[in-house]
């Protein structure tokens, strides 16, 4: 499969204006074909076709929290004796799961990326549903994924694939609450490929479209939305293992243009923060994060209150 994927430095934002266009939208539809038509009718480009439909899915479509915790196996069995007659079911099952998701508002990942490929198809959009694993955590580093437990999407947008994931668009789950908490955001919607895996590892090995690999997968950093949502880029450590450390310090390179005030880290299950100094030159940041004596744990670095990115200490 040749692929030619769009590779940019910035995370691209969808215009506010076509948010607001869209969240004056119907908040429901009993079918595909209607929404699609308002789509079609407002929106011309194909950019602004495959942002739309994005905004309404991650607006109106909530996660299915019930269904994710009750570890039932969605997957629908069937029995078929050739193999245009197993094409015939699958479509249906999958049409059923995007009325489903349609009609109840509420879906698993598979739920809405489906929803958006119909969406697509109905917009003469070319778009397709991958599979894989997802890095959701910060205590996942270290742990290769051993199958596959989440869907999103790419489109293409004048010959050029773009990656994204409206489930997370939409908001998130609140493990300590088990509820679901929505919240927007644009920042999953056409991400750079090298942020956009960092947290999803393509089960179809033609669709990672980086070098990485279960191992590289799971031995990166853990990165927040204030870092994945920016230019910066940390330089040091580039493993999110940390495997020995200088005079029980790890060292930090960062190149980032904002005016950052405050740093701070905190190991996990930490009451409070610990301040840490730091020093810029240019576009480069550099400090330490003072980790004593400690030889395994997990901390995270904030700026001004937000979280950046986490590490897993494993000295040996």
């Amino acid at each position: 499969m040749a692929l030619v994927m769009c590779s940019m430095s910035v995370f691209s934002q969808i215009d506010s204006e076509l948010i607001q266009k869209v969240s004056n939208f119907p908040t429901s539809f009993k079918k595909t074909e209607d929404l699609a038509d308002i789509i079609n009718r407002d929106f011309k480009t194909d950019l602004d076709k495959a942002a739309a439909i994005y905004t309404w899915i991650a607006l109106n479509i909530e996660y299915d929290v019930k269904t994710f915790f009750s570890g039932k196996n969605m997957s629908v069995k069937f029995s078929y004796r050739t193999l245009e007659e197993k094409e015939i079911k699958e479509k249906e099952i999958r049409d059923k799961m995007i009325q489903t998701t349609l009609r109840k508002k509420e879906a698993v990942c598979e739920g809405y990326a489906s929803l958006y490929k119909a969406l697509c198809d109905l917009c003469g959009l070319e778009s397709v549903v991958i599979s894989g694993a997802s890095k959701n955590t910060y205590q996942l580093i270290g742990k290769e994924p051993k199958g596959s437990d989440h869907a999103w999407n790419a489109v293409k947008i004048n010959n050029q694939w773009h990656l994204l994931d409206v489930t997370w668009g939409a908001g998130s789950v609140d493990p300590s609450t088990r509820k679901f908490v929505k919240e927007f955001t644009d920042g999953y919607f056409m991400m750079p490929s090298d942020r956009f895996f960092t947290q999803h590892l393509p089960e179809d090995k033609n669709w990672r479209l980086v070098e990485m690999n279960e191992k590289d997968f799971a031995e990166a950093p853990f990165y927040h939305h204030a870092y994945l949502f920016s230019d910066d880029e940390l330089i040091t450590p580039d493993k999110g293992i940390i495997t020995r450390v200088k005079k029980g310090e790890v060292s930090f390179l960062l190149k980032t243009n904002k005016g950052i005030n405050n740093l701070y880290f905190a190991f996990d299950r930490a009451k409070k923060s610990t301040s840490i100094e730091f020093s810029k030159n240019g576009d480069q940041l550099t400090f330490s994060v003072p980790v004593g004596n400690r030889n395994s744990g997990y901390f995270t670095v904030y700026a001004d209150g937000s979280p950046l990115f986490s590490f897993k200490l494993n000295i040996k």
